[in-house]
């Protein structure tokens, strides 16, 4: 794997998911900067790109979660990453 598909992956993939108290899901990458959030109707709204993560919590990507959960972890075959990142937007509808 090259340098420019590892990058995409840990920008443009998801790497997990936060669960806000309302009931919503955010998709964040492996920087977790959230990039994606399914309210409780099911209605899907993305973050502009390039995905940022904001550590301010007064800023503009900050997203208050209650529980999160990843896709993967560091022992995963890179293939395997990729897979489920992929599996996870398209479980929301969305494509890669």
């Amino acid at each position: 794997m090259n340098k420019k598909e590892w990058e995409y992956r840990k920008t443009e993939l998801p790497y997990g998911t936060w669960t806000l108290a309302d009931g919503a899901s955010v998709l964040f990458n492996r920087y977790y900067a959230p990039m994606h959030k399914r309210a409780p109707d099911g209605s899907i709204t993305s973050w502009p790109k390039p995905f940022t993560n904001d550590h301010n919590p007064r800023g503009p990507t900050w997203v208050e979660w209650t529980s999160q959960s990843w896709l993967y972890d560091d022992a995963t075959p890179e293939p395997q990453k990729r897979k489920a990142g992929i599996k996870a937007l398209e479980s929301w509808g969305l494509t890669p």
